[in-house]
């Protein structure tokens, strides 16, 4: 029973990152290149946020000091914007933030199944998933 609840407070606890990091993945994936006149383009960047991926990035290569710098100046320069996203593609660290999205999508998925599950819930739950990871 006490594991039963553990691992439901952890899923409750995984939805907030999973959301959270949706946004910071749509915020920077690839495929947004094309909206890079838009001004909310890597908008996390402008505003310095740590966010997963980048974190990622500079804990896989802290000699590379290159996503910290361009963080640090909250920079509003598409060019550069540009070229941090293709950082983040370099090091792995979309990827690795879609892995821990699908992974973290999946866990949820399956406890939404576990507690009797919810045609609403599942439903919204694939729209985002579906708008997220379409390529």
């Amino acid at each position: 029973m006490l594991t039963s609840c553990l691992q439901r407070w952890e899923i409750f606890n995984a939805e907030p990152f999973f959301f959270t990091s949706l946004d910071i993945n749509c915020n920077s994936m690839r495929f947004l290149l094309q909206y890079c006149e838009n001004k909310s383009f890597c908008e996390d960047l402008t505003e310095g946020k740590f966010s997963f991926p980048v974190i990622h990035a500079m804990n896989q290569h802290p000699e590379d000091t290159q996503v910290s710098c361009i963080l640090k100046q909250r920079t509003r320069n598409i060019d550069l914007k540009k070229h941090f996203v293709h950082l983040l593609e370099k090091f792995g660290s979309l990827a690795y933030t879609e892995s821990k999205l699908r992974k973290l999508a999946d866990d949820i998925r399956q406890e939404i199944i576990t507690l009797g599950g919810n045609p609403y819930l599942e439903a919204l739950l694939e729209e985002l998933i579906n708008k997220v990871f379409k390529k």
